[in-house]
C-alpha cells in the first residue's frame, strides 16, 4: 500500500501544491485502508427530556399549570393597632385597592385578597390585625367553587390564626376541629358558632359543611382575644 501511495504522489504529469498533496494523500489513504467517511455527531436530547409539542404556528404549544396560586408576601406588615381587638390603620395607597385596604398584610397580599374575590361569586373575608403579627403562608385556588386559606403569626409569643374559606371542605362534618362546643361566636358579622378545640385553641365555623363555608382557627390566644378578631373579619365589597 506505501509503494502505491509514493507513486501517488509523485505522478510528473502535473505539480501538485502541498495542499492538493494532502488532500489526495487522505483520500487515498482512507480509500486503501477501508476507513470511508463520517458524519459530524449531532447531540440529541438528554435521557428523560422531552421536547414541548409544536402547535399550529410551529411554536411550543403553552401549557398551564395546575398548582395553586400563592400568595406573595412580601414584607411582614407593621400596620400600628392598640389591641388585637382594634382594626388597624387602613393604608389604601400602599394596596392600590380601597376595598381591600382594612386588609392585614403587605400590598402584594391586599392584591391577593383582591384577586380571589374578583375570582369568585361569593363573599369573601380578609384578617384584620393589629402590629405584632406576619403572614406565613396563603394559597388559593379557583376549582370547585374556590378556595382560599392563609395563616399568620404573632412574633412574641408563636400564636397562630388561620382563616380558611370557600370550598375548603367536602364531607358532611364541616370539617370541624375536635373539640367542645363554646357557644356561638360572630365571624365578620356573620353567625357562626365557636369551639374550644382539643389543641387548646379555638375555631369559629360560618355555614359548617356548605359550600361556601368559613373557618377561622387558631393556637395560643385567649378566648377573648380569639373572639375579637373573629368579629373583626373584613367583608371585601366587590
Amino acid at each position: 500500500m506505501a509503494s502505491g501511495i509514493a507513486r501517488a504522489l509523485h505522478t510528473p504529469s502535473r505539480p501538485a501544491s502541498a495542499a492538493l498533496v494532502a488532500a489526495v494523500l487522505a483520500a487515498v489513504v482512507a480509500s486503501a485502508c477501508g476507513l470511508g467517511t463520517t458524519s459530524p455527531v449531532t447531540q440529541g436530547p438528554s435521557e428523560g427530556a422531552s421536547s414541548p409539542p409544536a402547535s399550529a404556528s410551529g411554536g411550543p404549544t403553552p401549557t398551564v399549570s395546575p398548582a395553586p396560586t400563592a400568595v406573595p408576601l412580601g414584607s411582614p406588615s407593621t400596620t400600628p393597632g392598640s389591641s388585637p381587638g382594634e382594626s388597624p390603620l387602613p393604608t389604601p395607597a400602599s394596596s392600590g385597592d380601597a376595598a381591600v385596604a382594612a386588609c392585614f398584610g403587605s400590598a402584594d397580599t391586599k392584591g391577593f385578597f383582591g384577586s380571589f374575590a374578583d375570582a369568585v361569586d361569593w363573599p369573601v373575608y380578609c384578617v384584620v390585625l393589629p402590629s405584632g403579627w406576619s403572614v406565613v403562608s396563603g394559597t388559593f385556588h379557583l376549582g370547585n367553587g374556590g378556595t382560599l386559606s392563609i395563616q399568620y403569626r404573632r412574633k412574641a409569643d408563636d400564636a397562630r390564626l388561620t382563616l380558611d374559606e370557600g370550598s375548603y371542605c367536602t364531607v358532611a362534618t364541616g370539617c370541624v376541629p375536635s373539640g367542645t362546643a363554646a357557644g356561638p361566636v360572630t365571624v365578620g358579622g356573620m353567625d357562626g358558632h365557636l369551639i374550644a378545640t382539643d389543641g387548646g385553641g379555638y375555631a369559629a365555623i360560618v355555614a359548617s359543611g356548605e359550600q361556601p363555608s368559613w373557618r377561622l382557627t387558631s393556637t395560643g390566644l385567649d378566648q377573648a382575644t380569639f373572639t375579637d378578631l373573629a368579629g373583626a373579619l373584613f367583608l371585601i365589597e366587590r
